[in-house]
């Protein structure tokens, strides 16, 4: 099994990409696990936004897409307080 590094394990072989147990190592540490704390400190927008401004999206010929046109998914749900 060879990758970027031992660190970050990755497929190689077409039985490799299939691995159960390989699926297992990319999301253990050191790997990136996303996670959602609470509304206020989600960094999604700002992360998005700075993205799409260092990196612009391109369709399939090329052309820059605009970001602002397409559809937004939904808020994620609020938990409850204790």
């Amino acid at each position: 099994m060879l990758g970027c590094g031992a660190e970050y394990p990755d497929a190689v072989t077409d039985e490799e990409h299939r691995s159960p147990l390989l699926k297992e190592l990319k999301l253990k540490p050191p790997a990136a696990q996303p996670f959602f704390v609470a509304r206020p400190v989600d960094v999604t927008g700002a992360v998005l936004r700075k993205l799409n401004e260092t990196h612009p999206p391109l369709d399939e010929q090329g052309n820059r897409v605009d970001v602002s046109k397409l559809p937004t998914h939904p808020a994620a749900p609020t938990a409850p307080r204790p």
